[in-house]
């Protein structure tokens, strides 16, 4: 699995990087075989720099498999939580 990270309005920590990886990488179960092509793209960020409370932090994903594209948006008060 490919995973490729884009930070919106702010910047991206190892941190971030490796927990969000995890994440992802725990779905390899749901997608089955493992020499399957997936491509991941995340994107995570703050809405606007003007903003500093509610639902201003996102996350996005897009996962392609093989010719199937899934794509997933949250938006939460943290970025851990989205």
């Amino acid at each position: 699995m490919q995973i490729q990270f884009k930070a919106t309005n702010y910047e991206l920590t190892s941190e971030e990087t490796t927990l969000t990886s995890k994440r992802v990488e725990s779905l390899q179960k749901y997608i089955g075989k493992e020499d399957k092509e997936v491509h991941a793209y995340i994107t995570l960020g703050k809405h606007t720099e003007s903003h500093n409370n509610g639902n201003i932090w996102f996350a996005e994903g897009k996962i392609d498999v093989e010719g199937s594209h899934y794509f997933a948006k949250a938006e939460s008060d943290t970025l851990r939580s989205s």
